[in-house]
């Protein structure tokens, strides 16, 4: 391992979803300044029928240009636990609620520029109820076998890094009989 020493951090953008902070860098005596990001830890929803089948949503977004397969997922408020909002977050974009959780990770969004967590959740013994998305949110709640979301992570349609990840841990959680 290289030895790395924080010379200095300073803010240099906040907002509501992240904030941006210079870091001076000290590695092997050369200086070196990262502007990383630092984004609200995450809660990721993975909704299960009684039959096996998978809950995603679609929803378009802007900064690609394009609409999106996904798992239902929202940041994590100040103070809140992680499964509180998974939970909400379930109940405000698919109208879902969940008697049975679980949760089978804690993931990095990226090791390098952006830091947050990211917790990955499990929900069963559904009931449905009405979603209540944000005022800039439209969201399609979509259901399909997990084989079938399998493959759509497998030819593209799935590109959402979290949701790939959580799809193809469900998989092979269910090869396993552990799901």
């Amino acid at each position: 391992m290289m030895p790395i020493k924080i010379l200095s951090q300073k803010p240099i953008l906040d907002a509501d979803l992240f904030s941006v902070v210079e870091t001076t860098l000290d590695i092997n005596g050369t200086t070196h300044v990262h502007r990383n990001v630092y984004r609200p830890s995450v809660a990721s929803v993975f909704p299960l029928s009684d039959d096996g089948e998978i809950y995603l949503i679609r929803q378009y977004r802007y900064l690609h240009g394009e609409t999106f397969l996904e798992e239902i997922a929202g940041h994590i408020e100040k103070n809140e636990h992680p499964v509180e909002a998974a939970k909400r977050e379930l109940r405000e974009e698919s109208g879902l609620s969940a008697k049975n959780w679980s949760e089978f990770g804690t993931y990095v969004g990226m090791s390098s520029v952006v830091k947050t967590r990211i917790h990955m959740f499990i929900a069963r013994d559904l009931s449905e109820g009405s979603s209540s998305p944000e005022e800039d949110e439209s969201i399609e709640l979509v259901k399909m076998s997990l084989d079938e979301a399998l493959e759509s992570v497998l030819t593209g349609k799935v590109k959402n890094s979290i949701a790939s990840l959580g799809i193809l841990l469900l998989h092979t959680m269910r090869e396993r009989g552990e799901l």
